[in-house]
């Protein structure tokens, strides 16, 4: 599998976020379609790709705001993990309501868990549920690398002070979940750098890792 990172934020009030669009032959996946639906429409045009469907790796709304519009364009089904479901119909758990980020809708066609399988050609992605950030956050383990939305970052991690935020299973997520992963792994974070999990095992220094 092939990772691409395009990072977008034109209209969601001073954020970025990094969508990734993942490519076995002439498949596709498009995570976190969060803003510049047109932007990623493109690419996708361009590289004259079939797109099999748009995962979330949380509910938060700088992660899903354009999904609406990406999914309809390619006419593709909507996952996320199963608890973060009710965050994409509720304003003040995506923060659509906080921010004054106004978005279109969607319905979930794939209620993610643990050791799901996304299929994209012959390859695969294995489910990581990886909660804290949110109840339902997900991370996405190809072969080499690993998607982890806002739970791990490039020497930081993500917020656990939002509605339905852990720190307790934040850290356990990093730490039983990523951590272990092997050294030579590319972690693609929801914002921000890519780094390595040899990296993160050296940053944090946590019990177990």
């Amino acid at each position: 599998m092939k990772v691409e990172k395009w990072v977008v934020g034109k209209t969601l009030a001073g954020f970025n976020v990094n969508t990734y669009i993942i490519t076995s032959g002439n498949k596709a996946l498009i995570i976190d379609p969060g803003d510049e639906a047109e932007k990623i429409i493109q690419v996708v045009k361009n590289k004259d790709l079939t797109v099999e469907g748009v995962i979330l790796t949380h509910g938060h709304i700088d992660h899903i705001k354009d999904t609406k519009i990406v999914s309809d364009c390619f006419q593709c089904s909507v996952s996320i993990g199963e608890w973060d479901v009710p965050f994409v119909k509720d304003d003040n758990l995506n923060l659509s309501g906080i921010l004054g980020i106004p978005f279109q809708k969607f319905e979930i066609k794939l209620k993610l868990k643990e050791n799901d399988k996304i299929r994209l050609n012959k390859e695969s992605l294995s489910v990581l549920h990886t909660p804290g950030h949110t109840p339902g956050g997900i991370s996405l383990k190809g072969d080499q690398f690993v998607i982890t939305g806002d739970t791990l970052f490039k020497n930081g991690y993500g917020r656990y002070d939002m509605p339905g935020g852990d720190s307790d299973k934040l850290f356990e997520s990093i730490r039983k979940k990523l951590l272990v992963l092997p050294d030579d792994f590319h972690v693609y974070p929801g914002h921000g750098d890519d780094t390595m999990i040899k990296n993160e095992k050296e940053f944090y220094r946590l019990p177990g890792a």
